[in-house]
């Protein structure tokens, strides 16, 4: 069932009262709203697949406290993009969840995030900087394929790596930029604390500077 406007809050919108949102049992099944800014309801806990797809014009997208999952493909083709506010209650982002989100110029995942889908941000091309939390326990393959602008991560604390990160991260394009917390120690590049069997193919595409030494 489809929320309409309340003439008596007109002068106090409410997100569910202004948009056109389907939601059942939390879930956002579909939203009709056309604007450049869209607010999710504070009562949506996940968001299904191809929500948002395709939205011309949207610039901006808030998601409430309390929301656990981003479906596939849900903001998929959203070009013009470049804000979206993740809730620090947020799990999981599923396959291409943000593909070809050409204007987001970075993402900052919570602690307690676990899970990044295959190609969810592939060909978000204004992408600079990524933040991970240590609570990552798996990206998929080609999560951030061709983000042609990726200059810096941000890695989890204890991550174990060593002089072939670079081609663990970004295989065939040089080297990375990476922003190392204190106390980041070497080993094997396939053992990678917080983040567990992590699909080396992640960053493929990537533009790449330098890698830490040391």
């Amino acid at each position: 069932m489809y929320d309409v406007p309340d003439p008596k809050t007109e002068n106090h919108p409410d997100p569910a009262a202004c948009h056109c949102f389907l939601i059942c049992s939390g879930r956002l099944l579909r939203y009709e709203g056309d604007g450049d800014s869209v607010t999710v309801p504070d009562t949506v806990r996940a968001v299904a697949g191809e929500v948002f797809r395709g939205l011309r014009g949207l610039g901006e997208a808030f998601l409430p406290d309390g929301l656990l999952s981003i479906g596939e493909s849900a903001f998929t083709d959203c070009r013009t993009l470049s804000h979206i506010r993740i809730p620090d209650s947020l799990i999981r982002i599923g396959a291409r969840a943000f593909r070809r989100c050409s204007c987001l110029p970075e993402i900052t995942l919570p602690d307690g995030f676990e899970y990044i889908g295959e190609y969810a941000f592939e060909d978000c091309l204004s992408l600079r900087r990524v933040t991970l939390p240590g609570s990552l326990r798996r990206i998929c393959g080609y999560a951030f394929f061709r983000c042609c602008s990726l200059a810096e991560i941000e890695l989890p604390e204890g991550l174990i790596c060593n002089d072939r990160c670079q081609e663990a991260i970004c295989p065939n394009f040089g080297f990375f930029d990476f922003c190392q917390p204190e106390g980041i120690s070497k080993g094997p590049w396939d053992q990678i604390s917080g983040i567990g069997h992590s699909d080396i193919r992640g960053f493929s595409g990537c533009q790449a500077s330098t890698l830490p030494t040391g």
